[in-house]
C-alpha cells in the first residue's frame, strides 16, 4: 500500500470516528430533550452522555494516533526492503540485458 493511500485511510479513519461520535453524541442529546424528565435530571443526563461521547471519541482519536505512529515508525523498515527489492529488479535486469548483448555479439 502506498503512502499516500495509508494516510488517506487513516484520515478516511479519523472523519468516521469524528462523524460517528458527534452524531451519537446528538442523538443522544436529542432523545434526552424529547425525554419527560425534570430539567435536573435532563442537565444530569446531558453532562453524563456528552462525557461518555467524548471518551469515546477520545479513544477512538487515541488509537488512530497509535495506529498512525506505529506506520511512521514501520516506514523506514519497509522503505528499505522495498529500496532492496528495487536493487535486486535492477540487477535482474541489467544481468538480463548484458546476457542478450553478450549472447547477440
Amino acid at each position: 500500500m502506498k503512502e499516500s493511500e495509508k494516510t488517506s485511510n487513516t484520515n478516511q479513519t479519523k472523519n468516521i470516528l469524528i462523524a460517528a461520535g458527534a452524531g451519537m453524541a446528538l442523538g443522544a442529546i436529542a432523545g434526552l430533550l424529547f425525554a419527560p424528565k425534570s430539567g435536573k435530571e435532563l442537565r444530569k443526563d446531558i453532562a453524563e452522555t456528552t462525557s461518555s461521547a467524548v471518551d469515546t471519541v477520545s479513544s477512538a482519536t487515541s488509537e488512530t494516533v497509535n495506529k498512525a505512529k506505529e506506520i511512521i515508525q514501520n516506514a523506514p523498515v519497509q522503505g528499505k526492503s522495498k529500496l532492496a527489492e528495487a536493487a535486486r529488479t535492477v540487477k535482474q535486469i541489467a544481468e538480463t540485458m548484458e546476457h542478450s548483448l553478450n549472447g547477440n555479439a
